[in-house]
């Protein structure tokens, strides 16, 4: 399957409208007030901010988002976002990429209805710690760990594939959490 940015894109902002994201966000902070969506292309998606929560507090949180249709048992790293055989362009993915500016990357699995609440600046640690080993294992497609090759028009984006145990158990902090059906 060949995937289309904007395709995804629209298939993201209709994410954004739905109704999970308030009970995520209340309970995961105490002190939740209310939150905005990133709605245009500018500087603040690209650069990893895609919803803004205010707390009670005044305190604003950036945070990314990701939402999985099928509960997989891993979570998907985005390595490189473009990715050209011949290395005419190459662009890091989000896992990779220093300049975003989130404090969390939001990773929710729709049909378990889970969600997990990354801080960015120690995913980003996590991966630059176990990145050598991660992707040796993926490349050996061991132990829940593979390399996904996402074909896009004219480009591929390679994502690393870590079991959810392993980046768990490497990301200190996370918020893990499930929300009911209203």
């Amino acid at each position: 399957m060949i995937h289309n940015f904007n395709d995804s894109l629209a298939i993201s902002h209709e994410h954004a409208k739905a109704w999970w994201w308030t009970p995520i966000y209340s309970q995961s902070f105490h002190d939740f007030a209310g939150m905005g969506y990133m709605t245009e292309d500018g500087w603040p998606q690209r650069h990893g901010v895609d919803r803004v929560i205010w707390l009670q507090s005044g305190k604003m949180i950036a945070v990314e988002e990701k939402v999985r249709l099928e509960n997989y048992n891993d979570v998907l790293l985005e390595i490189w976002s473009v990715w050209h055989e011949d290395k005419t362009k190459r662009t890091k993915g989000w896992a990779t990429r220093d300049d975003l500016v989130c404090h969390y990357l939001t990773y929710v699995i729709i049909p378990s209805q889970q969600y997990f609440l990354f801080p960015f600046p120690q995913l980003r640690q996590a991966v630059r710690a176990n990145g050598k080993e991660w992707r040796k294992k993926a490349k050996a497609r061991c132990d829940g760990f593979y390399v996904k090759e996402s074909p896009n028009e004219g480009y591929i984006t390679k994502n690393l594939i870590v079991p959810t145990d392993v980046i768990l158990s490497a990301v200190k902090g996370t918020i893990v959490g499930r929300w009911e059906n209203r």
